[in-house]
């Protein structure tokens, strides 16, 4: 019974190693243009917040890779 779920959530784990890491970086994009062009410039909160989420995006992908495979 356990083997059969743990069986399922990870063969459909695979679904998910693009697309969050995708959510993380459009989120981290979006906050990163909103306070560029509203607070002008590159010190406000949203974009500092903005560039988390684009690198922890890119972190999350990359650990995806390495846990799921290249084919995955």
């Amino acid at each position: 019974m356990i083997i059969t779920k743990n069986y399922k959530v990870f063969s459909s784990a695979h679904k998910n190693t693009l697309l969050v890491p995708l959510f993380y970086i459009f989120v981290g994009l979006v906050f990163s243009v909103y306070g560029y062009v509203s607070r002008g410039g590159v010190t406000g909160l949203s974009f500092v917040l903005g560039i988390g989420f684009v690198v922890f995006g890119v972190i999350v992908f990359v650990r995806n890779r390495a846990l799921f495979g290249k084919n995955a």
